[in-house]
């Protein structure tokens, strides 16, 4: 079943979010000082249902979210929130961005403008200091839909 196009409420509603996610990175300037990691999870969400809802949850709970004074970003392809004045900045000022990978937009499954969605997943992607793949598949249509990677990135699931 195909997915429908997000309605304009939707996709206003998301540029908002994502611009309070920019404000956030651009204001963060003191990392943390402990030595210990702060995740900072680019503005994905968790949840009771659905993909990043539950990595969220499920990351936070060995890793709880900085809000401020992060010394890392870990973004996921499926919540890409950060605009790419956001990501360059993070990237001026040294702060690893780990990626992780799963899937893209394709026509057979997302009614709307699945080019544009995967312009706005690619922004991450390509900026990322590391990237986790989901599978082997994840990372074939990854460089097939966002284009193919300079940078280091591993498979989490191999099977066979």
């Amino acid at each position: 079943m195909k997915q429908p196009e997000a309605s304009l409420a939707k996709r206003l509603a998301r540029a908002v979010y994502s611009r309070a996610c920019g404000a956030r990175v651009w204001a963060n300037g003191l990392a943390s000082s402990s030595g210990d990691i702060a995740v900072h999870y680019g503005g994905a969400r968790e949840g009771g249902a659905g993909g990043p809802r539950v990595k969220v949850r499920r990351l936070r709970e060995h890793f709880p979210e900085a809000g401020w004074r992060f010394n890392l970003v870990y973004t996921l392809s499926s919540a890409s929130h950060l605009s790419a004045a956001a990501l360059a900045r993070l990237r001026r000022r040294g702060t690893p961005i780990v990626h992780n990978q799963n899937g893209t937009f394709y026509p057979a499954w997302f009614g709307g403008d699945w080019r544009a969605e995967n312009r706005r997943m690619a922004r991450a992607f390509h900026a990322a200091d590391h990237v986790f793949f989901q599978s082997e598949y994840c990372r074939r249509a990854a460089h097939k839909h966002l284009g193919e990677r300079d940078g280091p990135g591993e498979i989490l699931v191999q099977r066979g």
